[in-house]
C-alpha cells in the first residue's frame, strides 16, 4: 500500500485513491497537499463527520478534549473536577456547576482524619445550610446494625467516623440526581477503617427539598471542626 501524492493535472487511478484512503482510515498518515506536505494547521475549524454522517469507531491510544463530551444515550461518565488537598482545610467546594446540564453526578471521596477525634464530612448544595434536607440511614458497626431517619437536616452525610486515630481513612461514593423539577436525591455508601479494622460501614439515602434552583455548587465541609488532612481527595463525575 503506497501513498500517492495528488498533483494538479495528473490522473489518479482509483486503486491509488483507495491506497490513500486506506492510509488515512488506518491512522498511519494524515492527508497531504500537492507538494507532499501536511495541510496547514487550523484550530477548532473543522468537524470529523457530522450529526448525520458519522465514523463508526475511533481507535486511539489517548483522547484529550479541551471543551466537552456529549453522547446521544448519556452513557459516558466524565470527570467534571477533582480536588486533592495539599494542606489541611475545612472544606472542599466545587462551583460553576450546571445541575441541569447532566443527568446524574457521582462524588467519590477519600478522606483522612486531621486529628485523633471525631471526623464528619457533610455535603450541601448551593450553600443551603438550612433544615431543608432529609435522610434515611442503615449502619453496621461491629456485630451490630442500626437505622435512623431525619426529616429536618441542615446537610447530608458524605463520610464520617468516630475513630480516634489520625491513621483512620474513609472512602465514600455518592450518586446524585440534581436536575430541577423535583427534589434532589442522593444515595451514598461510605466506610472508615485502618489496617485490618473496619470501624463502620453505612448507606444513606438523602433528599434536598429545593425543586426550582439549578445547582451551581456542591460543598463538602467538616462539620466536626477538626479539619481535613493533606491528601483528602474528592472526584466529581457527571453523566452526559
Amino acid at each position: 500500500m503506497t501513498w500517492h501524492t495528488i498533483a494538479n493535472g495528473n490522473v489518479m487511478d482509483n486503486s491509488d485513491f483507495n491506497d490513500n484512503m486506506d492510509h488515512v482510515f488506518s491512522g498511519s498518515r494524515l492527508p497531504l497537499d500537492s507538494a507532499g506536505t501536511a495541510f496547514g494547521s487550523t484550530d477548532s475549524a473543522f468537524d470529523l463527520g457530522s450529526d448525520s454522517f458519522r465514523h463508526r469507531t475511533l481507535y486511539c491510544d489517548n483522547l484529550q478534549v479541551d471543551s466537552s463530551y456529549t453522547t446521544d444515550d448519556k452513557k459516558l461518565w466524565i470527570l467534571e473536577t477533582k480536588t486533592e488537598l495539599t494542606d489541611t482545610a475545612s472544606s472542599i467546594e466545587f462551583t460553576g456547576l450546571n445541575g441541569d446540564g447532566a443527568i446524574e453526578y457521582v462524588a467519590i471521596g477519600y478522606g483522612i482524619e486531621n486529628t485523633a477525634t471525631n471526623f464528619v464530612l457533610n455535603v450541601i448544595f448551593n450553600g443551603d445550610s438550612a433544615a431543608n434536607y432529609g435522610s434515611q440511614e442503615l449502619r453496621g458497626q461491629g456485630a451490630g446494625a442500626s437505622a435512623a431517619r431525619n426529616t429536618a437536616r441542615s446537610s447530608l452525610n458524605f463520610m464520617w467516623s468516630a475513630a480516634t486515630t489520625t491513621t483512620n481513612k474513609l472512602f465514600s461514593y455518592m450518586h446524585m440526581f440534581l436536575k430541577t423539577g423535583s427534589e434532589r436525591n442522593t444515595l451514598n455508601l461510605f466506610m472508615g477503617g485502618e489496617t485490618t479494622y473496619v470501624w463502620r460501614i453505612a448507606s444513606e439515602s438523602g433528599i434536598w427539598k429545593n425543586t426550582a434552583d439549578t445547582i451551581t455548587s456542591i460543598k463538602f465541609y467538616d462539620s466536626s471542626g477538626n479539619g481535613l488532612a493533606t491528601g483528602t481527595t474528592i472526584y466529581l463525575f457527571k453523566r452526559a
